[in-house]
Order: C-alpha cells, then sequence, then structure tokens
C-alpha cells in the first residue's frame, strides 16, 4: 500500500471503518481458534487499508504509463502496418483497395507515400521517447514527495545499472542458518555479567501498569506508512480506523496480562538484502545489509515495554554509554569529552599525565552474536512482574526471519538463537543494557581525569562507549592494552569477539610515535591517525584531511542533487536536510591548534562559493541573478538554501549551550572557561567570537554557567540562532536591494504567498533571471550599432521596449498564444477543483476553458457570453460564473507582473462590478469611473435577486499569489496542493515565453 493522504474526519474512513467492524465482530464470534481468528482480523484491516486507498485515488498502485503514451503507441503500431503493406505493394507492384483511394487523394507515388510515413513514425518515436522521459521525471517527482531522501534520487539513477548475477536464496538462507545458530555453552561462566546485573536489578524500578493512554501515545508518535511485517498492515490503518485502532489494545493488553503467548506468526520479521554497494560484489552474501521488517503490533508491543525501561534507563546505565539515554546527544558528548580530555592534558601539562593513549575497539557482528542466554539473565534481573519476564522471554524463543532477496520472501523460516533481531525499538536497548556491564568493569580500572584545577570537580574517564563503538583511554601504552585485554574478556561472556582488523591503538606525543613499531599482545595496528564518529583524529583532528574528507562527500551529493530531474524546490528540501546537516557536523566539531575559528569559517565560506558554482553550472541560477535569492527564504521567491557558514556558526553555538546544559560535562565548562581566559581555542571561545561577529546577542558563560534550569539555555541557544539568521537575512536584503530593482523592492514587501511549484530548473531559472531584468544572452540585434530607443523596440511586436516585464505580460505577439495558454491553464485547473467540491466529472480537456457544466442544482459556465435583454454592457464574458444554492460566484482570472497586480484587481472588479458599460484598457481610465450598470447586479437581478459575490483571481507572472487572492481560494475552500497546480504551469509558462523570446 503507497503512501496516500486523507482527512481524519472522512466519510469515506467512517465508511470503510463501519464494514470492517461488522467482519471484525462476525469472526470473533465464528472462530474459535485464537491464532486462526488474529490472522483472519489482521487479513481484513489489511483488505480495509487497501479499499479506502482505492476510493481515494480510484487505484491501488500507480499506473505504468499514461493514456497519451498509450495513444502514441497505438498510433506507431498502424504506421508500421502501413509501411509493411507499402513495402509488399512496391515489391509485388499491386494495388491493393485500401491503398489504392489513399495514393489516389494524396497523388504521390507509393515510394513517396512511404517516405512520408518514415518520417510520421520518427516524429512519433520522439513524442514517445519525450513522454516516457516526462513520465520518468513524474515518478521521481512522486516517489520524493512520499519518502524525501536523497537515497530516491541515487535508487532511480542506478535502476538501469547491469544487473550481476546474485546469490541464490538457497545460499542466504545457509548463511544466517548459521549465523544465527546456538553458540553457549553449557558450564559458560559470567562472573562481570553477574556483578553488573547485582546494581541493575537494585537500581531499576518500574512501573509495570499499561492503560489505553500510554498505548494511544505510542501509535501516535509511529510513522504512518512504515514498511510493514509479514502481515502487511501499516500503522496508519490502526490509527484511522477505530475498529481495528480497539482490536490492537485488546490484543496489547491481553498480551501484557499474560492472555495471550507471542508465537513465531507475531515475532516473524520479513529480511530484506540490500546491496551494500562501494565496490562490494554483488555475487557475495556479505556484501548484503539484511533489514527487517516487524509486523506493526509486535512492534508496538516492544516500545511499550523499551518506554517503560526509559524511563529510569540514565539511573542504570554507566556515563560513558553516549547512546539511547533521553536528551542526550550521544555523538556530540563523546566528542567533546575526547577533545576536552586531550585538550586538558595539553593546556594542564601536569607532572603525573604527560600523554595519553587511545585505543578504539571493533566488534564482528556484535548484533548477531550477542549470547540469549546471558540476554535472558538480563532479562530475568528486571525488577518486574512474572507475567511480563514471560511476556518478553516468549518472544525471544519465538524469533524467527524470512530472506526477500528480490521480489520472493522466502517460505523457510530462520530461527534467531544467537543475537537480538534488529527492526524493533527495544533492540539497541537490550543491546546497550546487556554491554552495559563492560562499563561497569573497566571503570574500576585506572583513570584519566580531564579537569584537574579543582579536584573536587574533576571528571574522570577512560572509556567512551556509542552503543559498540569504544574508546579507551590511558597514560601509556602498557596501561591501554591492560584496559583492551580487560574489554576482550569481559565481551567473550557474551560472546563478542573483537574484530582486528578495525581495532587499532594510538599513542599522542613523539614517545607515543616511536614506540609505534613495539610489538604488542594484542596485534592491533598502530597508526598515527584513526577516525572516530566521522572524524579523522590523532591528538586533534587533523584539519586538511577532515576537510578534504567532507569535500569529497558533499561533491558526489549535491552533484547529484543538482543533476537530478527533481523541482528546484524538491532540490532545495534535499540539499537542506543533507548537505548542510553533514557541513554542521563536520566543520562544526573541527577543533584543532593550526586553525583558527575565523580560519575555520572562511573555509565554510569556500563550500558556499563551491555549492554556488554548481548552481550556475547546472543551469539552476543564471550568473547575473543575485546571490541574495540562493539565501534569502522561500517568501521572497528565492531558492532559500541553507547556507554552509551560518549553519556551522549555529552548531557551534548549541554545542556551547550543550556543555552549559549538561552536568556531566561540568569538568568540561570548567577547564573551557579556564582555557579561554589564557587565549587558548575552545568551543566556548568559538560561540562567544560567533555571537560577537554575527548577531547582537550578548553573552556571559560565567553568568550562564550559574544557571540550573537546562529549559533557560536551551531557549538561549535558539534565541541566539535565531538572531544570527536574522542579522544574515537582512544582509542579504540590503544586497539585493542595491541593484534598485522593481521585483526586489516589491518581493520584500511580501504580500504574496508562493506555494512550492512544481517546475523544472530550466524555467524556474528564467524566471529568476526574467524577475531581475538578467535575460541577456542573444540581445537584440539592434543594439550593437545603435542607442536610440526606437532601436530597443521588441522583436516581435516590434510596440514597446524589449524587457523581461514586457515578454512576460504585456507582449501583443505573445497574448495569442503563451500567454493565453497560461491564461487559460489556470482557469481549466480552477474548474477541476469546483467540480471535486461539486462531485462531479471534468468534462474538459486541458487546457480547454470554456463550456458548461452541472450537477443537481450547481452548475458552472465557463467561457459564456451573457446577454441581458436591452442592457448593453460591454464587459459581459467572465471566465467562470459558479452558480451554488446559496450564492452564485462571478470568477475573472487574470495573470498579471507583481507590481501591477492590485491595479489588475481594482480593474476587474470595475468591469464587472462597478461599471460593465465602458470599455477598460488601462488602469489610468479607473481614476475617472463612475458607477453604471454592471455585470454583478445585472446577474444577481435576473437570478430573483439572489447573492452575486465577485472574485477576481489575480495571480502574478512567476507563480506568485497575491494575498487578497489567497482570501478568496480559500474561501473556495481550494487545498493548498490545487493552489500549487494552479502556480505551477503559470511560472512554467512565463518561463517557456522567455526562453522561447530571448532564444529564437
Amino acid at each position: 500500500m503507497q503512501k496516500f493522504s486523507v482527512p481524519k474526519d472522512s466519510s469515506q474512513i467512517f465508511l470503510v471503518d463501519s464494514i470492517l467492524n461488522k467482519h471484525i465482530c462476525s469472526t470473533k464470534n465464528k472462530v474459535k481458534d485464537v491464532i486462526k481468528r488474529r490472522s483472519i482480523i489482521k487479513t481484513l484491516i489489511c483488505a480495509a487499508g487497501l479499499t479506502l486507498r482505492k476510493l481515494v485515488c480510484g487505484k491501488l498502485g500507480n499506473n505504468k504509463y499514461n493514456s497519451k503514451i498509450n495513444q502514441l503507441w497505438k498510433k506507431e503500431r498502424k504506421i508500421i502496418n502501413c509501411i509493411e503493406d507499402l513495402k509488399h505493394l512496391i515489391e509485388t507492384n499491386k494495388r491493393r483497395h485500401n491503398f489504392g483511394k489513399r495514393l489516389r487523394n494524396a497523388k504521390v507515388s507509393p515510394s513517396e507515400m512511404l517516405k512520408d510515413y518514415y518520417n510520421k513514425l520518427r516524429y512519433i518515436k520522439n513524442e514517445i521517447t519525450a513522454c516516457l522521459d516526462e513520465h520518468k521525471k513524474a515518478i521521481l517527482r512522486t516517489k520524493f514527495k512520499l519518502t524525501p531522501s536523497i537515497k530516491i534520487i541515487s535508487n532511480i539513477q542506478n535502476h538501469n545499472d547491469e544487473e550481476a548475477e546474485l546469490p541464490k536464496e538457497e545460499e542466504f538462507v545457509k548463511y544466517y542458518k548459521e549465523l544465527f545458530t546456538n553458540k553457549d555453552g553449557d558450564d559458560k561462566e559470567t562472573p562481570h555479567l553477574d556483578n553488573w546485573l547485582k546494581k541493575f536489578s537494585k537500581t531499576l524500578i518500574v512501573d509495570w501498569t499499561i492503560n489505553d493512554k500510554e498505548i494511544l501515545e505510542a501509535l501516535k508518535y509511529c510513522g504512518n506508512f512504515k514498511a510493514p511485517g509479514s502481515d502487511m498492515v501499516m500503522k496508519v490503518c490502526y490509527k484511522w480506523f477505530k475498529s481495528a485502532q480497539n482490536y490492537l489494545i485488546r490484543w496489547i493488553k491481553s498480551t501484557w496480562y499474560g492472555e495471550y503467548t507471542i508465537n513465531k506468526k507475531d515475532t516473524n520479521a520479513v529480511t530484506f538484502m540490500i546491496w551494500k554497494r562501494d565496490g562490494k560484489p554483488k555475487n557475495d552474501v556479505k556484501s548484503y545489509r539484511p533489514i527487517s521488517c516487524l509486523n506493526c503490533d509486535f512492534k508496538l508491543l516492544n516500545k511499550l515495554i523499551a518506554n517503560k525501561i526509559y524511563e529510569s534507563i540514565e539511573k542504570i546505565l554507566p556515563i560513558n554509554q553516549m547512546a539511547v539515554i533521553k536528551n542526550k546527544h550521544g555523538t556530540c558528548e563523546a566528542l567533546l569529552l575526547y577533545k576536552s580530555l586531550v585538550q586538558s592534558m595539553k593546556f594542564r601539562r601536569t607532572k603525573d599525565v604527560k600523554e595519553i593513549w587511545c585505543s578504539w575497539i571493533d566488534f564482528s557482528k556484535c548484533y548477531d552474536s550477542i549470547s540469549h542466554k546471558c540476554l535472558k539473565k538480563m532479562i530475568q534481573s528486571i525488577k518486574a512482574p512474572p507475567i511480563i519476564h514471560k511476556l518478553i522471554l516468549d518472544g525471544i524463543d519465538s524469533w524467527n526471519i524470512s530472506i526477500c532477496n528480490g521480489k520472493n520472501i522466502s517460505k523457510t523460516k530462520i530461527p534467531v538463537k544467537s543475537g537480538i533481531l534488529q527492526g524493533k525499538v527495544a533492540s539497541s536497548l537490550y543491546f546497550v543494557l546487556l554491554t552495559g556491564e563492560i562499563s561497569y568493569a573497566l571503570n574500576k580500572e585506572e583513570q584519566v581525569p580531564i579537569e584537574t584545577i579543582t579536584p573536587s570537580n574533576t571528571l574522570k574517564i577512560n572509556h567512551i562507549s556509542f552503543i559498540d563503538d569504544y574508546q579507551l583511554y590511558a597514560t601509556s601504552q602498557k596501561k591501554v592494552e591492560k584496559l583492551t585485554i580487560k574489554l576482550r574478556e569481559i565481551a567473550e561472556e557474551m560472546n563478542l569477539k573483537l574484530n582486528p582488523q578495525k581495532c587499532g591503538i594510538y599513542g599522542t606525543d613523539d614517545l607515543g610515535k616511536r614506540l609505534m613499531l613495539k610489538e604488542s599482545s594484542l596485534n592491533f595496528p598502530y597508526t598515527s591517525e584513526y577516525k572516530y564518529l566521522g572524524l579523522v583524529e590523532n591528538s586533534l583532528d587533523l584539519k586538511d584531511i577532515n576537510i578534504q574528507l567532507f569535500k569529497d562527500k558533499i561533491l558526489s551529493k549535491y552533484s547529484t542533487i543538482f543533476e537530478s530531474r527533481l523541482t528546484t524546490h524538491q532540490k532545495r528540501k534535499v540539499f537542506n536536510s543533507t548537505i548542510s546537516p553533514c557541513a554542521a557536523y563536520y566543520l562544526g566539531n573541527l577543533i584543532t591548534n593550526k586553525c583558527s575559528i575565523q580560519e575555520l569559517l572562511n573555509e565554510c565560506k569556500k563550500f558556499d562559493q563551491m555549492v554556488r558554482n554548481q548552481l550556475v553550472n547546472q543551469n539552476i541560477k543564471k550568473l547575473q541573478v543575485s546571490n541574495s535569492r540562493i539565501y534569502l527564504p522561500k517568501e521572497y521567491n528565492s531558492l532559500g538554501l541553507n547556507e554552509i557558514e551560518i549553519e556551522v556558526a549555529a552548531n557551534i553555538i548549541r554545542k556551547a549551550c550543550y556543555i552549559k546544559k549538561r552536568e556531566t560535562l561540568r569538568g568540561v565548562d570548567k577547564l573551557y572557561i579556564a582555557m579561554s581566559k589564557n587565549g587558548h581555542r575552545n568551543t566556548l571561545s568559538d560561540a562567544l567570537y560567533i555571537t560577537k561577529k554575527y548577531s547582537n546577542f550578548q553573552i556571559n558563560w560565567n553568568i550562564m554557567g550559574m544557571v540550573k534550569d537546562q529549559n533557560n539555555i536551551l531557549l538561549d541557544a535558539k534565541k541566539i540562532i535565531e538572531n544570527i539568521k536574522e542579522k544574515r537575512r537582512n544582509l542579504w536584503l540590503e544586497h539585493w536591494k542595491k541593484g534598485n530593482m522593481t521585483y526586489a523592492n516589491e518581493a520584500i514587501k511580501k504580500e504574496f504567498h508562493l506555494p512550492d511549484l512544481n517546475i523544472d530548473s530550466k524555467y524556474l531559472m528564467l524566471c529568476y533571471a526574467g524577475s531581475e531584468e538578467q535575460i541577456i544572452y542573444n540581445g537584440h540585434v539592434s543594439l550593437v550599432n545603435q542607442s536610440s530607443p526606437s532601436s530597443r523596440l521588441c522583436r516581435k511586436c516590434n510596440k514597446l521596449e524589449e524587457t523581461s516585464y514586457h515578454v512576460a505580460s504585456v507582449c501583443e505577439f505573445h497574448k495569442k498564444n503563451l500567454h493565453l495558454m497560461r491564461h487559460n491553464s489556470a482557469v481549466y485547473h480552477i474548474i477541476t477543483e469546483l467540480c471535486r467540491i461539486m462531485k462531479v466529472k471534468c468534462t474538459l480537456r486541458y487546457p480547454e476553458a470554456s463550456g458548461i457544466i452541472k450537477s443537481g442544482n450547481m452548475k458552472i459556465a465557463a467561457g459564456v457570453k451573457y446577454t441581458f435583454g436591452t442592457a448593453k454592457i460591454y464587459h459581459n464574458k467572465p471566465d467562470l460564473v459558479w452558480y451554488t444554492p446559496e450564492v452564485i460566484y462571478v470568477i475573472e482570472v487574470s495573470i498579471s507582473s507583481l507590481k501591477n497586480a492590485k491595479s489588475q484587481m481594482k480593474m476587474k472588479t470595475a468591469r464587472y462590478a462597478v461599471n460593465s458599460t465602458k470599455k477598460l484598457e488601462n488602469f489610468a481610465a479607473l481614476n475617472n469611473l463612475k458607477k453604471g450598470e454592471n455585470f454583478v447586479e445585472i446577474l444577481s437581478h435576473k437570478a430573483n435577486f439572489k447573492r452575486v459575490h465577485f472574485m477576481p483571481l489575480v495571480f502574478c507572472t512567476f507563480g506568485e499569489i497575491p494575498k487578497e487572492t489567497m482570501k478568496y481560494l480559500e474561501k473556495l475552500n481550494f487545498s493548498n496542493e490545487k493552489i500549487k497546480t494552479i502556480a505551477s504551469p503559470i511560472a512554467r509558462y512565463t518561463g517557456r515565453t522567455l526562453k522561447a523570446h530571448f532564444t529564437n
């Protein structure tokens, strides 16, 4: 079932839900077997979801080809048949009856007609190619709209890659059967785990009662269309259908309190094999990443269990674990702790601590190797009623997967007897709780201090972990190796094995570098640098390596984005959700002694320049168009891309405020304050520099550090970032206004609404350039040698000066074709929406904009000329007249430039609602116009004094919609999606007009 939208109070939902409820009640009464009854009810819920989608969308899936392509293929087949007949005719020299008449009428020979058919065939094949290309473009944009992700672009682009021979289903089944085999020994002792669980069981205190409100709250934050499991029921069905929701609540409660026992059908996961790419061979089983999809109801049950434990998990886990804890930014805190540890050593240079040695650990297949014996022991140590223990343990015993390689799902169900079944919320929680024994044991060993000036507040650590990523710290090679051996010993209790190829040891000072080749009992490689959480590090981050790493990463990404067939606004969305966060993380976490904060910001400016160059190269922006249009928000009819420089600055502000917020980082806070006083670069000093440079906000870290209210600190961070972005926005607005452009002055007033236009980048580029009068290619030929005003006349109509405003709005030549098509397109889409409201099919064909459509006591009269007996009126042919039982709407549609939008609205109102007897052709005539007979009053009189409401719907040439027009559209109950559908073709036709005019 693909994504679709429908209001929650829709009558269609109520209708399907009532039918579903009847069938669920009937099944409960007829079917006595619990498992069979449950299977039937879930099938009914799935069928209800598909039925609703068909009612809303009119189909269950996307049509592969539209009617136009089918018609073209039909024509192609017909011409090919004619060519074959003509060839046969020429070869046999016989006249057939069906061709004889055609040849006589055309007065041509068979060979000449054959040549003509070949030309027609070539033309139709070109049309089919273009149509298929448009179809692929529409598929890409629709898929991105449903799932906004850069992966959608990559998948479409790689769709036609040559298929290599894939591993057979039997190979996958054999591999995962071996992987998930029980590896627990009968007499295996777990002393470290036993010590950890004693503390664990005393600390974890949870209220294990559950109510409807908790279930609905957990369901509320579940993704509507997340991939379902083997039952094919999506969470949206449980949200929209009350009967399905009631069934879900009953099932969860009965399972929670032991009335229902979890079985293998409930826990079965469909495991999809996703190729890892990155040069991995396609025929190797290990080159595929398993992604498991579980049944939504079972996932929700596990989420409720996890939510209960999450309430007190911070009290249980050691502070070294950075993951799964609420309000803890794991990657940020892990990087801050490590960097502050290294900076502390360099800043303090104490006698006791002269160097830092680091070991980083990687486990081999950690999630798939966890001992079930240890996992069950951990579950049983949780203070909970026996029915909760039984619920969780029954689930673990029932875990099984079905392999899906391509379209078919294997019938073989592989039991998971080793490792943790992935695909549910509780997976990472179970892993972190169980491996907490590693941190618990390591914390008893010698630790390294971060801040040493005030011993009472000194923070000491010897390791940091982020789920399964561990970093160990010590003051010598011998000590770090001792810690690593200890970790290996503890991990082996849970069947976790180290992966030596991905582990390593690093020494920070010259002494460490000299000892790198020294033999070690661990067989780990010694290295001068290593990669942790994405950043390449040694004593501090390596500036040049990390900047090059980031450059390589974004070059491929933004090339993929800007070269794609997405609309410009979709490109903006994916850029702001991928490149910007990537830049904020890489560059915002980069601290090195060889790079000042200003040098880092200068590097950010270089990346912004690279992005601007790419926009020009990909025809998304013309070189002459102001750079302000790239970074100003969408409401100024601009691209609205995030500026990398500002995003990095904002991330540094957030990090500084996070240090103040977290109690566990008080030692880091004190260290950084001391470093700032001595002129050493750190996160707090960087944030202070940024606030002075980019905002008007005054900040005092000493005062802020005394604040205990975390919400106030977060509020301060939000205020600073908003202030920075507002100041930068004002800077770009001033830069835009310097050009003395009419459009810039009008756009800055923000008196219009602009939807996300669904048009190609090449047309939107021309719209931006045209609005600023920056279309200068293929200029007027007479401008080369002459400078008189007459030489600047339009090359088409030869009446007014040739400007983009003239071409897009008032050129007499284009009024007969492209301007008329633009106007009719807007009228047509308004008619189709009114037909939807009337619940009648629109009989007009795009872009036809005249005709009469009736439905009961409602009627649309489009492009009809009205005659009112003796009344002599000139303006008597409005674009639309919509008759409803309560009121008659007279709708006049106009496409105008932004600067003339208000005047055009007054003109339309004067023609139809003030005085319709006089011909009004220009705005100057409005000044002396007096009220007289008008269309609205005469129509009201003819309709027995029924209320008539006049609506001048004025749209602007580049897709803008004035606020007054928006009010009228909202009054007509037009959806935002329909408004976007009206505005997009207007901007597209304007772009086509500018292209046709200036390139011809």
